[in-house]
């Protein structure tokens, strides 16, 4: 068996120093292009999930007065989508399942359904 001089080894030493600490340099540069890439992913994944429930929407004639960008930059805001979906989904064509009113609890005007208990209309 042949020994290494303490130079040949030193020489060793160092490459192999060097060759751990690029490759460690590198790693950590394709961990973060992978965090980015990941993060875009999402994103287009978000914008495409988002393009469908306007569509959906504008199918089942949901939020009428709004145009389909104008649905698409109001769902934007919302941070979870799987609400508005399951809304969405809930929703039939044309009938409304929720009414958003700025009708205050008493100061004397009734809902739907408490006037309709009550033998209204």
């Amino acid at each position: 068996m042949s020994q290494l001089d303490p130079i040949q080894l030193g020489a060793v030493s160092a490459r192999a120093s060097q060759t751990i600490r690029a490759l460690t340099e590198k790693i950590a540069s394709l961990t973060t292009d992978l965090t980015q890439a990941n993060e875009k992913i999402a994103s287009m994944e978000r914008e495409k999930k988002i393009e469908l429930l306007a569509t959906e929407m504008e199918e089942k004639g949901l939020s009428a007065n709004l145009s389909f960008e104008e649905k698409v930059a109001h769902l934007k805001k919302y941070p979870d989508l799987d609400r508005v979906e399951e809304a969405v989904k809930l929703a039939a064509s044309g009938i409304p399942i929720a009414k958003m009113t700025e009708d205050r609890p008493g100061e004397g005007v009734q809902d739907s359904l408490t006037s309709w208990c009550l033998g209204g209309e």
